[in-house]
């Protein structure tokens, strides 16, 4: 009896605590100290279900600011340099067809030339600019022949100098290759065209120099990048019509009939510069 009543006791208190562990409720975690709204997905859960909002906003996306230089009011001055390359001229009668004769034209390029510009501006809006400049083309050379293929040779000298009001429309952006200022501008204003004297076959001769003031415009493109707060560097095209260009009279003529009166074309050029633009 009593070797019955020492195993009862020895089996209790094997199993007794693995009972109780059974009975026991399992422990939970603590309660997060800001519990999602009723209906949201339970912790962890990633991404959220549709139509559930993100569990925190996305973090502003940094946005670095426009170069001052880009979009500050204020005066600045530029200096530009590059080349000038001339259309086709086609030099024409000024009076009554007397000097080549009815339709007929002296035509030909004037090559290209070098080009140096100055100027001074004020942006007044982040996205507007004007300025006033003055440019030289200084030695554009026209040698041509004839329309009627006569095989004549034409050759004159010529130097333009073009003051133009300008006004620009920028368009300033930030890239992964860093701020630029694409831009468009357009200009008015007049050019000094002086031609030097004009040698002729096809008149068996030569007309004097001369020069001729007439209304320039131009159009144009380009693109600036900043170099700090005070300047930029600018790459641009454009086109500039310079007006007329008008010789002298005839001095010296082999064929009967021939007149002496000027002739004249008209002048204009494609540009291609780089410059610096300093703001104060």
């Amino acid at each position: 009896m009593r070797n019955a009543v020492v195993a009862a006791l020895v089996a209790a208190a094997l199993f007794a605590p693995a009972a109780l562990a059974q009975q026991a409720p399992a422990p939970t975690a603590p309660a997060p100290a800001n519990p999602p709204p009723p209906g949201y997905p339970p912790p962890g859960y990633y991404p959220p279900p549709p139509g559930y909002p993100a569990p925190y906003p996305p973090p502003p996306v940094y946005r670095p600011p426009m170069p001052a230089a880009f979009i500050r009011p204020g005066v600045y001055l530029r200096i530009d340099g590059g080349g000038a390359f001339s259309n086709e001229l086609r030099f024409r009668d000024t009076a009554f067809d007397t000097t080549l004769g009815a339709g007929n034209r002296l035509t030909g390029d004037a090559g290209d030339s070098p080009l140096g510009t100055v100027g001074i501006g004020a942006r007044f809006l982040p996205f507007f600019r004007a300025d006033v400049t003055a440019s030289v083309i200084p030695s554009l050379r026209f040698k041509g022949g004839d329309n009627l293929g006569t095989g004549s040779v034409n050759i004159a000298q010529i130097r333009s100098e073009v003051a133009l009001v300008n006004a620009y429309f920028d368009f300033p952006v930030l890239t992964i290759f860093g701020p630029m200022q694409p831009y468009l501008d357009f200009g008015i204003g007049a050019a000094r065209n002086k031609i030097g004297a004009m040698s002729s076959t096809f008149i068996g001769g030569g007309l004097a120099g001369h020069t001729e003031t007439d209304v320039a415009g131009s159009i144009g493109a380009g693109i600036a990048f900043p170099l700090g707060d005070h300047a930029l560097i600018d790459f641009a095209y454009k086109f500039i019509d310079l007006g007329e260009v008008r010789t002298g009279a005839v001095t010296s003529a082999t064929f009967p009939g021939t007149g002496t009166a000027p002739i004249k074309a008209d002048l204009s050029v494609h540009t291609l510069t780089a410059g610096l633009r300093f703001l104060f």
